[in-house]
């Protein structure tokens, strides 16, 4: 399947063997971590919008500008907790490994989820279930691209590590649609309880499914653990020990806020901005699903960089347009044709940012590193991630609620930066992990003893040479 899909020069040369159902079951496995990510975001932008929350944690007696700053509180203490786990999963997966993180992970999230359902109106417990869910949330976006980095065939790595961003979204439209549904029919306190405990299922998946997985190869030989290494490969690659490849080898603001989103536009009634949400998730899952099985590998990273990020602020831009110079938003749920084109501008916006930098963000920052520093590179880049979240999600609120129009052009300006920098970026479409360095300019420190796994070899890395891992020579 992946030969008649994938186009570029690896997968012409590689085993066919190694494009199995087992590097599909580990990446799936992993990716729950990102479905973990999606599905928060999901829920609390949908709870925070329920009346019966509202009642429950006092929002609706405040003040708007204190509601909105609570709101916006309610959200970040996640994002807080997610840049000291990304900060902190980095050591903790070097030394004990990739696997036992990502069970840690799955612990940090289910204990998290289960203390906001059964918060019952006590913001401190609240708080304390938001930063522990975040310590997972924020390694969970660390360990789960480099896990799948470090065991994808480099011909599909794009497409693997693409199922972080595939899971994300997939989780987030499911939380649209619990959201929706417990509003319908759930009464009083369990319209916002059951969604938050929904948070614990993805944990509880991710946990049980990391229990059957192995442990990065690419870790194994950094601890000199050649022969578990070649024998993970073994099975993960379904070749045999001493197959020559198995010899080669071894030698935002939107998830958030989206009902506050869609009512400033038009949609008025909870319960209608809630199932906008919805269709913006759906939105989200099928063009994650197009650009991951016909785009990821073969378009490759610095286009999709270039033209996703125009896109973006295009959309942007016409909806602070809009707001700016358009009709006031009238009652009712529906909105003028001019909202009705800003409404479809949302979702183009997350059509295109799913075909781009959504997935490829993960990709690429996952790939480049060399591989002693590739978890302290995810690492740094999970908690710039982390930071760049939690200032969006606290300052959001208070944007929309005052000329929101300019927040879209602040969302515009920086989407389109994102484009223009991105031409200055190296393409890395099926180029294996060990020559990143020559990719990046430092090919002469493929001799250097400590640069990276790859450098344990006595010479440089040749240009066909497929991944390469080896062992140091001991004669």
């Amino acid at each position: 399947m992946f030969r008649r899909i994938v186009r570029n020069d690896a997968i012409r040369v590689d085993p066919p063997e190694i494009y199995n159902w087992r590097v599909i079951a580990l990446t799936a496995s992993a990716c729950f971590a990102g479905a973990l990510f999606g599905v928060d975001a999901g829920i609390i932008g949908g709870v925070l919008a329920m009346p019966d929350f509202k009642r429950e944690f006092g929002l609706d007696t405040r003040p708007k500008e204190d509601a909105a700053d609570l709101a916006g509180n309610l959200v970040t203490t996640m994002q807080a907790g997610a840049i000291a786990g990304a900060l902190l999963s980095s050591p903790f997966a070097d030394r004990k490994g990739r696997k036992p993180a990502l069970l840690l992970v799955a612990v940090t999230g289910f204990i998290g989820g289960i203390m906001q359902a059964f918060s019952y109106g006590h913001l401190s417990v609240f708080y304390i279930g938001r930063f522990v869910e975040g310590l997972g949330l924020g390694a969970g976006t660390m360990l789960a691209p480099t896990y799948v980095s470090e065991n994808s065939p480099r011909a599909i790595r794009g497409f693997l590590v693409g199922f972080f961003q595939l899971l994300l979204v997939l989780g987030g439209m499911t939380a649209y649609f619990i959201n929706y549904g417990s509003l319908l029919h759930l009464p009083g306190k369990a319209t916002w309880m059951v969604p938050l405990a929904c948070q614990s299922i993805c944990p509880a998946l991710l946990f049980f499914s990391m229990l059957f997985c192995p442990e990065s190869p690419r870790w194994l030989a950094s601890r000199d653990q050649w022969e578990k290494a070649g024998a993970v490969l073994s099975d993960v690659r379904k070749l045999p020990v001493d197959h020559a490849y198995i010899n080669e080898v071894q030698t935002g603001a939107i998830n958030y806020y989206a009902p506050t989103i869609f009512s400033g536009l038009g949609l008025s009634s909870t319960t209608t901005a809630l199932f906008a949400q919805g269709i913006y998730g759906v939105v989200k899952v099928v063009t994650c699903l197009i650009f991951i099985f016909f785009l990821a590998d073969s378009l490759g990273r610095r286009k999709s960089f270039m033209f996703g990020g125009a896109i973006q602020a295009f959309c942007m831009f016409f909806v602070g347009f809009y707001l700016r110079f358009g009709p006031e938003p009238g009652e009712g749920d529906h909105p003028p044709p001019a909202g009705i084109a800003a409404l479809a501008m949302i979702y183009i916006f997350a059509a295109a940012f799913n075909m781009s930098w959504g997935p490829v963000s993960w990709i690429y920052v996952s790939e480049i590193p060399t591989n002693r520093l590739r978890a302290y590179n995810v690492a740094l880049a999970s908690f710039t991630h982390w930071v760049h979240n939690l200032a969006v999600s606290k300052s959001t609120p208070v944007m929309l609620l005052h000329d929101p129009w300019r927040a879209y052009f602040i969302f515009g300006s920086f989407n389109l930066f994102m484009a223009i920098a991105a031409y200055w970026i190296p393409e890395t479409k099926g180029i294996s992990l060990e020559r990143m360095d020559e990719v990046f300019g430092v090919a002469d420190f493929s001799n250097v003893e400590d640069v990276g796994i790859a450098a344990r070899r006595a010479k440089r890395i040749d240009d066909e040479d497929v991944e390469d891992i080896q062992a140091p020579n001991k004669s």
